[in-house]
């Protein structure tokens, strides 16, 4: 149903926010990602939308399904306030 292409990639570290339930859901968290984002500058040109999705929506029950909605960061980014999102990397 969809092209996949298989590619290495680097390292790539993320900011984001946990998010558990209907996957289709996650709008919300992206939201206040980007909210927090935007107001700590951390967006730019180089920035990619990442979404982590856990387990497998045929076998997990919907209301325990866990999910992050992230941004990539550099390594050395430091978050401020209470409502930080959570450091996470995907590997090489």
């Amino acid at each position: 149903m969809y092209d996949v292409e298989i590619m290495d990639m680097e390292k790539t570290e993320l900011a984001g926010y946990p998010h558990q339930g209907d996957y289709m859901e996650i709008g919300s968290k992206f939201e206040q990602l980007f909210i927090y984002a935007a107001s700590n500058n951390l967006l730019n040109a180089q920035t990619r939308s990442i979404s982590l999705y856990f387990g497998d929506p045929k076998s997990v029950p919907q209301e325990e399904l866990q999910s992050m909605a992230c941004i990539s960061v550099t390594g050395d980014t430091e978050f401020s306030n209470n409502d930080r999102p959570e450091k996470a990397s995907i590997p090489a």
